[in-house]
């Protein structure tokens, strides 16, 4: 057993859990009625939550634990995903975070990748089922009693989890942050052109957060500005209190 002092701290995470049908070396979109080559196809555990939990746990030596809290379909793509990420050995608990959900498709996202950007069509499936009640997000929250507290609650892929644009996200967070956890988010990509959320959830939510990391599509989407410098100033001015980490492709990031 560990000592207390070797524990590896906690982070927990929410969100979106999509297989990636990545079709790689596109030179070209066809279209309708056409063809274009590509160099391969893989099938991929991926989706943005989830995909940060892998890397935050990859990355740190041992030092954290990731909890990724989802949901997944019953069908031969639900079952590939919670086997590849059984496998992998990265993510901690997967018996108790993620549920199965049946009579649910997987979701789905099939990605196009050319030489310097890419383009993606999502079915999406199972994410459709995720909230702070299915996941039992909230339940794990309310047992670390006295333990030490998670030190990072990330909700990834929010757009994709309509489920979690509820009172019940916002008195998550609010609980989070009481205990002294860092609390970010990631929108991804709003299919519905709306950029709010269900009734402006996102305006409640990110006051109460302390990290927001949309890249510049979304961060001038959701601004209603036309650059990524302005997304940026409005955001911040919005948000005072949130710290705006822009992802800026090969540029790199803005803050």
């Amino acid at each position: 057993m560990q000592s207390p002092a070797n524990t590896p701290q906690r982070v927990a995470l929410i969100g979106d859990a999509f297989v990636d049908v990545q079709i790689n070396g596109v030179s070209s979109i066809p279209a309708w009625g056409g063809c274009s080559e590509c160099s391969g196809v893989q099938i991929l555990p991926g989706g943005s939550c989830c995909n940060v939990g892998r890397q935050l746990a990859s990355i740190s030596g041992g030092e954290l634990e990731a909890l990724f809290f989802s949901t997944v379909g019953d069908d031969d793509m639900g079952r590939f995903y919670t086997r590849a990420l059984a496998g992998e050995g990265l993510l901690a608990e997967l018996e108790h975070t993620l549920c199965v959900r049946a009579g649910v498709p997987q979701s789905t996202c099939v990605i196009l990748a050319g030489q310097s950007d890419r383009a993606m069509i999502d079915a999406p499936g199972s994410n459709s089922c995720v909230s702070i009640e299915s996941t039992g997000v909230g339940e794990a929250a309310e047992q670390q009693g006295g333990a030490q507290p998670w030190v990072l609650l990330h909700i990834g892929g929010y757009f994709n989890c309509v489920g979690l644009h509820t009172e019940q996200t916002l008195e998550l967070v609010r609980a989070a942050r009481a205990r002294g956890t860092l609390v970010s988010v990631d929108t991804q990509f709003d299919t519905t052109g709306a950029w709010t959320g269900v009734d402006g959830h996102l305006a409640r939510l990110l006051p109460l957060c302390d990290v927001f990391l949309p890249n510049e599509v979304e961060a001038a989407a959701i601004s209603g500005a036309v650059t990524a410098p302005d997304a940026l100033d409005a955001l911040t001015a919005t948000f005072p209190a949130l710290l705006v980490v822009l992802k800026h492709g090969a540029r790199g990031l803005l803050a």
